[in-house]
């Protein structure tokens, strides 16, 4: 804001409620100058390794691994000799965690029945599923999901599983 001017910041994440929290202090005028209206303008938040990394600590207590994982890789792939040393080790961090979420991650494998009916539809969690009589394994993140199947001419079907992480 300028000499003398400043504004505190504080970022908290819910993880309650998934969502970050962004506090924005007032202008502090350390001169005890009057302030003009440009002091007034919103701040603008600056995306930042340390940040997205704490997002993918939240996400994984969370239990949403999967995005978890996915952001953890997105940082470590960012990783370059020309970042600051604190970014590389940040960058290194984050393939170990993304490594250790794989492992995490629950797979359920999902097979038709060979010659499916007609109009054969499978969806997790309502997501369409590719129909086919070769195992078709999909990542999920821990906890329940509902596996639904229908087809032309036959009863529609719908299980609840309970999928637990490892």
């Amino acid at each position: 804001l300028g000499p003398n001017r400043w504004r505190q910041y504080r970022l908290r994440f819910g993880v309650e409620h998934s969502e970050v929290v962004i506090s924005i202090g007032p202008i502090v005028n350390s001169a005890l100058a009057p302030m003009d209206e440009s002091g007034q303008r919103v701040a603008r938040v600056k995306e930042s390794s340390a940040v997205r990394y704490r997002i993918a600590t939240v996400l994984t207590a969370m239990g949403r691994l999967r995005e978890a994982r996915d952001t953890y890789r997105s940082l470590a792939a960012t990783k370059s000799s020309s970042q600051p040393q604190s970014d590389q080790e940040i960058a290194d961090s984050a393939a170990e965690k993304a490594a250790e979420l794989d492992r995490r991650i629950p797979k359920l494998a999902i097979r038709m029945q060979d010659n499916p009916p007609p109009e054969a539809r499978v969806t997790v969690d309502g997501a369409p599923i590719p129909v086919s009589s070769t195992p078709r394994v999909i990542e999920l993140d821990p906890g329940d999901h509902v596996v639904a199947a229908t087809g032309k001419g036959t009863t529609a079907s719908e299980k609840t599983v309970s999928m637990a992480e490892g």
